[in-house]
Formats: structure tokens, C-alpha cells, sequence
């Protein structure tokens, strides 16, 4: 479990670098706490970060092995990844936990005078402790829909940002 854990968060990694160029071709809005077309949206903390359609794509894999991810950031650099390792359909996954099918969550936030160090609070982070939930309620060739809300911490200074009230709505890429 462990070790399925860490190539999540590797492949996790991954498609954060390999998505940041990608655009999406959607107009959306960024609502308060619902997705608007195109974008993932949070409060983190209690203050509200949208990601702009520009800057927010995903992509799934199907089969035995199915993955979802997605990512999204805004013009500051402060955004959303949510990878889904097994992924079985429209349902609610848990951030963590014992089972084999599971979510890893991160906000990340972006200091522009330093944009080259991230600072990244990701969920799970006790080992077999549930830190929150993503609910896919709707999934298309072309998009994924649903909400999430996890607790992440950062590895590097040991805090906790709690993430909630989170939708997104995300063009996807199929493979």
C-alpha cells in the first residue's frame, strides 16, 4: 500500500510539470465556491482560490489501472491537483486511507519573488488516515465534474491548510 502510495504521488509530480503549459479552450468563470466551466475552486483556510481556465486541464487513463488527475492554477501560481489512483468511475474516493483505490490532494502556493520553491500542503499524510474526500458526480469523454475538501500538510515546515468547499469542472484528456 505504501508503495502504491509513493508512485501516486510521483505520478502526481508528474502531471502537475507536464500540465502547467497546457490550456484548456473553455471560457469559464470562477465562481466563490462553485466551478465555473473550466476551472477547480476552494477555500483554503476560508479564503477562496479559483484556478483560471487557461491554467487548468486534466486527464484519465482507463482500464485495470484507471487514473484521473487534474490540476489547475491561477495567474499567481496558487492552484489545485487532485490525482484519483484507481479510478472506477463517478463515485466518492477517499484522500488516503487503507484501500487500494484512492485520492492525493495538494494546494499549492506559488510565491511569484520565488516561484522556482512552491510550497505545497498535500493530503493524505498519515500513514492509513483519512484527510478528506473527492466526489466525482459526473464524468464525459471530453469532461469530469465534483467537489472535494482534504487537509494538507506542508513537508517542509510541518503546517496544516485545511481545503473546502471544493468543486471543479475540467476539460479532460483521455489516454
Amino acid at each position: 500500500m505504501k508503495k502504491l502510495k509513493q508512485l501516486a504521488h510521483v505520478l502526481f509530480l508528474t502531471l502537475v510539470l507536464t500540465v502547467a503549459s497546457c490550456s484548456s479552450d473553455n471560457d469559464g468563470s470562477g465562481g466563490s465556491v462553485n466551478a465555473g466551466e473550466g476551472t477547480i475552486t476552494a477555500k483554503v483556510n476560508g479564503q477562496t482560490v479559483t484556478s483560471a481556465t487557461e491554467l487548468t486541464s486534466g486527464s484519465i487513463s482507463t482500464g485495470q489501472f484507471g487514473m484521473l488527475a487534474i490540476t489547475g492554477t491561477n495567474m499567481q501560481g496558487d492552484g489545485f491537483t487532485i490525482t484519483i489512483a484507481g479510478f472506477e468511475g463517478a463515485k466518492t474516493y477517499d484522500v488516503g486511507g487503507e484501500s487500494s483505490v484512492f485520492a492525493v490532494c495538494s494546494y499549492i502556493d506559488t510565491d511569484m519573488n520565488n516561484p522556482t520553491v512552491p510550497h505545497i500542503w498535500s493530503g493524505p499524510y498519515d500513514d492509513g488516515a483519512i484527510a478528506g474526500s473527492v466526489s466525482v458526480t459526473e464524468v464525459t469523454s471530453t469532461r469530469v465534474k465534483g467537489t472535494f475538501n482534504f487537509s494538507g500538510k506542508n513537508a517542509s515546515d510541518g503546517t496544516v491548510k485545511e481545503v473546502t468547499s471544493g468543486s471543479f469542472d475540467v476539460k479532460l484528456n483521455t489516454f
